[in-house]
């Protein structure tokens, strides 16, 4: 593409329109190397949709939001840059890329939208930053390799399905700062062993942790008020549940009974 095209003097800032290169065969540069334009702002909805021909997507500072779907199956990228600039990363933008394997989102972006980068299937490392505040539904849903995943202090709500049925997910890191987890946040995470819920979570809400069946052991805060039904169900491989002294009485009791906790692995402090 000629940079004449986008060269006037008064020109600032470029807005793509909505699927603007949806199909339409945007030359790339070596190697299957998408440039997106020096003087974007938005990268738009549907900009790159499944595009089969990019492999690695490199994106100039000045670029502020990847708004939904812009690179939605793009099955042979592999590689992305992201600018400090960023802020917003929107729904479903890098689903189904099946061959990212990495991906380190910049200071500075404060939401990571629905289902952002589900079944992006080869995805193995994910480096989230300090700014982050909310993570979307599904946002990192069937990532069947991630392993790891440290969540940055700041982090308030995971929403639901968050990291659903990321199946070798051996560790997760929740941070003080968390006060929400939604349903399904974390079911079906096969090979999850052990969490920590931190101090500010007051609910365990229904499924979140369903079909863990290797997780063996589960701290629950002191602030903790309800665990909802089916929160640990089909949690196969259970040993200890840590549990504050509250959840002694009958009524919690049952409500344990509910949420798949056995009564003979549950520690009171």
């Amino acid at each position: 593409m000629s940079r004449e095209i986008f060269s006037h003097p008064s020109l600032a800032r470029i807005r793509w329109g909505s699927s603007c290169f949806h199909g339409c065969g945007l030359p790339l540069g070596e190697a299957g190397v998408l440039r997106v334009p020096e003087g974007t702002s938005i990268v738009p909805e549907e900009a790159y949709l499944k595009r089969q021909d990019i492999r690695r997507v490199v994106i100039p500072d000045g670029v502020t939001e990847i708004r939904g779907h812009a690179f939605f199956f793009c099955k042979s990228l592999e590689e992305i840059n992201l600018p400090e600039t960023l802020r917003v990363i929107g729904d479903g933008a890098f689903n189904l890329c099946q061959s990212l394997r990495e991906i380190s989102i910049p200071d500075g972006v404060t939401e990571i939208g629905v289902a952002a980068f589900e079944d992006c299937k080869s995805l193995e490392r994910v480096a989230l930053p300090g700014t982050l505040r909310e993570i979307g539904p599904g946002a990192f849903a069937h990532c069947a390799a991630l392993r790891e995943i440290v969540l940055p202090e700041g982090l308030s709500e995971i929403r639901a399905d968050a990291f659903e049925g990321c199946e070798r997910l051996e560790r997760a890191e929740l941070p003080r700062t968390l006060t929400s987890i939604s349903g399904w946040a974390f079911a079906r995470c096969r090979r999850l062993r052990e969490i920590t819920v931190p101090e500010g979570v007051t609910a365990i809400l229904h499924g979140t942790f369903e079909g863990c069946e290797s997780l063996e052991t589960v701290f629950l805060p002191e602030g903790l008020r309800s665990i909802d039904r089916a929160a640990f169900a089909g949690c196969t491989a259970l040993k200890r549940v840590e549990l504050p002294a509250s959840f002694r009485a009958p009524e919690k009791q049952r409500k344990l009974d509910r949420a798949g906790i056995p009564a003979n692995i549950r520690v009171y402090r």
